[in-house]
Order: C-alpha cells, then sequence, then structure tokens
C-alpha cells in the first residue's frame, strides 16, 4: 500500500496538470463559441488555434484550401481564431486602399535585417507606410520600368540560350528552378548593375536559393509568434 502511495503524483503537479487543462479548455470555448469572430464560418481547428493555417502555408496550399473554403462559405472564411480572410470585392479599396486599419504583426517580419529597417511591407501603421512607400513610387513608374527593359533582355536571352541547349539535346528541364534563377538574376542586374551568375553557372550558388526556401518557410510561420524572438 505504502508502494502505491509512494507513485502516486505530488498534490502540486496534479493541481497543475488541471489548471493547465481547464485553461486550455476555457480558451477554446471562448475562441470556437464566445469569440466575436465565432459566428463567421471557417474549419474548426481555424477557430480555435492557429495551426490549420500554418500547416498550409508550409504544405504550400494555402491559396487553393482559401479559395475552396470562399467557395464554400461565401465572402468571408476564418482561417485562424483571430484572423478572417476576405474576399469581397468591395473590400478591396476599404482595406487595400486608403485605409486606417493596421496591418498585422505578421508583417513585422519582412524588416530585413531587423526592425530597425523598416520598409513599407514591414510598417504596421497606414500613415507612416504610405509616406515610405512614396519614396519608392518613381521607381515603378512606367518610364523607369522601361529603362530596365534591356538589363531584363540580357537574362532572358540568357535563359532562352539555356532553354535552346535542352531542346536540342532532349534533357529534361527543372523550369521552376531556372524560372528562379531568371528572377534572382533580373534583380541583381537591375538593382546592381551585374547578374548573381545563377544563370551562367546553371546552378544555385552557395545553395543561396535554397537555403532562403527554409528561411522564408520558417519567417512565414514563426512570423505570427513574433513575441517568441
Amino acid at each position: 500500500m505504502d508502494l502505491l502511495l509512494d507513485k502516486t503524483p505530488p498534490m502540486s503537479w496534479t493541481l497543475a496538470i488541471q489548471i493547465i487543462f481547464a485553461t486550455l479548455t476555457s480558451i477554446i470555448l471562448h475562441r470556437r463559441l464566445l469569440h466575436p469572430l465565432s459566428p463567421i464560418p471557417g474549419p474548426t481547428l481555424a477557430s480555435i488555434s492557429r495551426l490549420w493555417h500554418i500547416r498550409h502555408i508550409l504544405k504550400g496550399d494555402q491559396n487553393t484550401q482559401l479559395i475552396s473554403l470562399h467557395k464554400k462559405h461565401g465572402h468571408f472564411v476564418r482561417l485562424a481564431h483571430n484572423e478572417v480572410s476576405v474576399s469581397h470585392p468591395d473590400a478591396i479599396k476599404k482595406i487595400l486602399g486608403n485605409s486606417h486599419l493596421r496591418k498585422g504583426p505578421w508583417y513585422r517580419m519582412t524588416a530585413i535585417p531587423d526592425y530597425r529597417f523598416q520598409s513599407p511591407m514591414a510598417t504596421t501603421d497606414p500613415k507612416k507606410k504610405m509616406g515610405k512607400s512614396k519614396a519608392f513610387a518613381s521607381g515603378y513608374a512606367l518610364t523607369n520600368v522601361l529603362r530596365s527593359e534591356p538589363q531584363v533582355d540580357n537574362v532572358i536571352s540568357l535563359l532562352l540560350s539555356h532553354l535552346d541547349r535542352f531542346s536540342q539535346t532532349g534533357e529534361q528541364v527543372n523550369l521552376d528552378k531556372y524560372f528562379t534563377f531568371t528572377s534572382f538574376d533580373v534583380a541583381g542586374e537591375i538593382l546592381f548593375s551585374s547578374q548573381f551568375g545563377f544563370l551562367k553557372t546553371g546552378t544555385d550558388i552557395g545553395n543561396a536559393i535554397a537555403n532562403g526556401y527554409w528561411l522564408s518557410m520558417y519567417a512565414s510561420a514563426m512570423a505570427f509568434y513574433y513575441y517568441f524572438h
């Protein structure tokens, strides 16, 4: 009998487990039934946790999942306990246009290399974001875009030479890889007046793109938990 009593968990551990269980249960019930977003339809797991959303981000099918959910539920879909996906046409101007709505903290992740360097994407305050965007606006004007056309043509010509070679040899080509090489080399040509060399070598130099892929996967998920960083 004494041996059995010795194996009984201490009262403090039992109480702690009960408190944790009660806390989690109350959070789940509140998010599912009592939260202001509760009436908005969506996946059950999404209504109580961000994990549903993160799972599909990591799977790479978030876009198709949202399209399917909007077809099923309408213009408003709850994709997390505190977030709603909106597909209503009137929302484009109200949410993305001249809006006073602050962006969610997820966008802070795009401040590179750290929070001190706030880009328009990373800036959550709408007024500050508009002010910073004006500094970049001229770069997207049609006249300036057309000036970059010769540099883009240089990269495209190199891509076409690779495709011609593959067509002659009959070798299978990974278009995803070569289009990614093209995108990076176009950025290098326009921003630094020099290609990075991905297309020239036909390789991921220094595994830069591969490392960036895994980093973006991590950042896309962990940006929702920015307070851990």
